[in-house]
């Protein structure tokens, strides 16, 4: 990892220890009471202690985000990422492992963020190191959908970082690409073809539809043959539940 060299500015802000200005001996005269106020109110602002985190590091931060739908997470770069609502993440990737910027530098965040704020982070960065993970894809799913069981929580955090929906993404350990649902469901292809088979290999008279039933699958009307199947679905439809709609 790259050496750091503090600026005196800053070290001044992180390390109070030996500062005269900031925790002087005797007597406090006004001008330091001020410098000390002026410090505090410094290191709790949280947009100047960002961009004083990526003047530690050239070329600054790279935002992370989706490049036509396509996460490339790589280790060693310094990057930044939206969150929720507390503004930006950063951090670095090594070994499918994320680390806090600030950390790297000294910096305790708890000084500088909310407990809400610090959650919104904290919880942003887990999702991406989930996402930058070693694992294989029906094991980062599993952990996707346990961690995030809510799919409005998957559908802003992927979008956030610039992904779209109804269409297919694909992010580190990717061997295929997954179907991202506007309601922030990500399906693999196994799991797509399992729900079109569903739909071929059903009796839909079993379930009280007949042949003037309305069946729209993918933007595409269906009738029913006399046997209550539903016939000629392509392989490439999308036979989601939010692209499926039934008319009895």
């Amino acid at each position: 990892m790259t050496n750091l060299t503090i600026p005196s500015f800053l070290r001044s802000l992180i390390d109070t220890s030996n500062n005269k200005n900031i925790r002087p001996k005797g007597k406090i005269n006004n001008i330091n009471t001020n410098n000390h106020i002026q410090t505090k109110n410094m290191i709790k602002n949280k947009n100047f202690i960002g961009r004083s985190v990526a003047s530690f590091f050239k070329g600054g931060l790279t935002e992370l985000k989706f490049e036509n739908n396509v996460l490339n997470i790589k280790e060693g770069v310094n990057y930044k990422a939206k969150t929720f609502f507390s503004g930006d993440a950063e951090f670095t990737i090594k070994d499918h492992k994320l680390t806090k910027l600030m950390q790297v530098i000294g910096i305790d965040d708890s000084e500088i963020f909310s407990n809400q704020e610090l959650d919104d982070i904290g919880r942003t960065e887990q999702f991406i190191e989930l996402l930058a993970g070693d694992y294989p894809i029906d094991k980062k799913l599993m952990l996707l959908r346990t961690f995030y069981p809510q799919p409005l929580d998957i559908k802003i955090r992927l979008e956030r970082l610039g992904a779209e929906c109804n269409k297919e993404i694909s992010f580190n350990g990717c061997n295929e690409n997954l179907y991202f649902d506007q309601n922030g469901w990500l399906y693999s292809k196994e799991e797509l073809r399992n729900l079109r088979g569903s739909y071929l290999e059903r009796n839909f008279f079993e379930y009280g539809y007949d042949e003037n039933s309305q069946i729209i699958i993918d933007g595409k009307e269906y009738k029913l043959d006399e046997t209550g199947h539903i016939s000629g679905i392509p392989e490439e439809a999308i036979c989601i539940p939010s692209r499926v709609k039934l008319i009895k």
